[in-house]
């Protein structure tokens, strides 16, 4: 059997085709962790998980592109609302694959530690 050059052109769209379509499905599967972690998602890692897992189902694909979309008040009691704002960049920025950001005031750390009893307010 003979090829021509027609037939090996085919062959080259199609798997220029089969590449495109390739990276087009992973970036769209891939949506709603990029969303999550563009809006500092405090569940960023979650949603990402979910997002590249979920397309299987369909259903949970669309869960986690809501979730990313949704505004989340979430706050930690065990820290104060500054504190949860820094813990949520630090792993933003962890999951963009950044260098941590040294934290500025080595005190907190020794009071997020602390028993909460032992607190005094000033």
């Amino acid at each position: 059997m003979h090829l021509d050059f027609w037939d090996v052109m085919t062959f080259i769209a199609l798997l220029i085709l089969l590449a495109g379509f390739t990276v087009i499905f992973v970036w769209f599967i891939s949506l709603p962790g990029k969303l999550a972690i563009k809006r500092k998602h405090p569940h960023a890692e979650a949603v990402k998980l979910m997002g590249n897992l979920g397309f299987l189902g369909g259903i949970p694909w669309l869960h986690a592109l809501m979730w990313s979309i949704h505004d989340s008040v979430t706050i930690d009691i065990r820290r104060l609302p500054k504190e949860e704002r820094d813990h949520i960049e630090a792993e933003i920025a962890a999951l963009r694959g950044e260098e941590e950001k040294k934290s500025d005031s080595p005190g907190k750390a020794a009071i997020r530690d602390s028993d909460p009893s032992e607190r005094t307010e000033a």
